[in-house]
């Protein structure tokens, strides 16, 4: 046989040297696996730990907050009792002010509020919703206290429903300037229901309330004899109160001829004609004159 093709022989103790050192190899490997596993474990662990002691620190930051939340609400509810408290005892002061100058404590009970141009009255109001002008304060600004408004005419003999007719200015605004619209109650009057059904008024007696003066004023009525007539209507303005046959009152119609006939001659509230008044020479000295600029220089 041709030596070239004998099987070549490995030396036994080589075959054992190289099976130990795969078996070493391979312990090594396990081994480093199992360092690998045990430092995953660790790290897991770690993880775990720190989101525990997060979780612990939410719980307690929350809490604090639901403390300091209630703190705090404790701290506001005793503010507001105590400013309930204060507000209580500036009124208990008024009223024993105003029982000694005047023998009658108002307070908010029992009483209905009127703001007029300012000024607020205080007027006696039965369970039955009836208003006592006998029973009527009004708040001094200067003093802090209620006192007794000046009362011009005769007093009412009792309690009754009233009729109220607002007497406003209105201040329409201006959108372009941002300025609201505004509305001022000037006077109130309040005339006296006779009946509810059919429903009646009594012009015999009414009142005005004016925050301006600080008084209540009882009005006669002029021409009161018609007051049983149909075609009859009350008419309130600045220089009194009468009744005054419906066939002689403008209609809206005359109204507004009557407002653009005093537009035209300059006695309205815009003056002239155009809006504005002026006068003659203002005009003539705003008249544009001719330009002596050649028209060159213009281009």
């Amino acid at each position: 046989m041709n030596p070239m093709w004998k099987r070549a022989e490995v030396p036994r103790a080589s075959v054992t040297s190289v099976r130990t050192h795969r078996e070493a190899l391979g312990g090594a490997l396990v081994a480093r696996q199992g360092k690998c596993g045990a430092r995953l474990g660790w790290r897991r662990e770690q993880a775990k730990e720190r989101r525990r002691q997060t979780m612990q620190e939410a719980r307690l930051f929350a809490a604090g907050n639901d403390e300091a939340g209630a703190e705090a609400d404790a701290s506001e509810m005793e503010s507001s009792s105590r400013t309930a408290m204060e507000e209580e005892s500036l009124e208990t002061h008024r009223a024993e002010v105003l029982s000694q100058e005047n023998g009658m404590t108002p307070g908010k009970q029992g009483y209905r509020s009127f703001v007029v141009a300012g000024c607020e009255f205080l007027i006696g109001l039965t369970p039955e919703g009836m208003l006592d002008l006998r029973e009527i304060f009004v708040y001094d600004s200067a003093t802090g206290i209620y006192g007794r408004p000046q009362f011009v005419g005769e007093l009412p003999v009792g309690p009754a429903f009233y009729n109220e007719v607002r007497w406003e200015n209105i201040d329409p605004g201006d959108p372009v300037t941002y300025k609201k619209r505004k509305v001022e109650l000037i006077k109130l009057y309040l005339i006296e229901e006779r009946s509810k059904d059919p429903y009646e008024l009594n012009l015999r007696e009414v009142y005005c309330l004016d925050g301006k003066m600080q008084q209540v004023q009882h009005h006669e009525v002029k021409g009161i004899e018609a007051e049983k007539r149909e075609d009859t209507r009350l008419v309130i303005r600045e220089d009194g109160i009468f009744l005054d046959d419906i066939k002689k009152l403008p209609t809206p119609t005359d109204i507004f001829n009557e407002f653009k006939r005093a537009e035209e001659e300059g006695k309205g509230p815009l003056g002239g004609k155009d809006g504005l008044q002026g006068d003659e020479e203002g005009d003539d000295d705003l008249a544009f004159e001719e330009s002596d600029v050649p028209e060159v220089d213009m281009l």
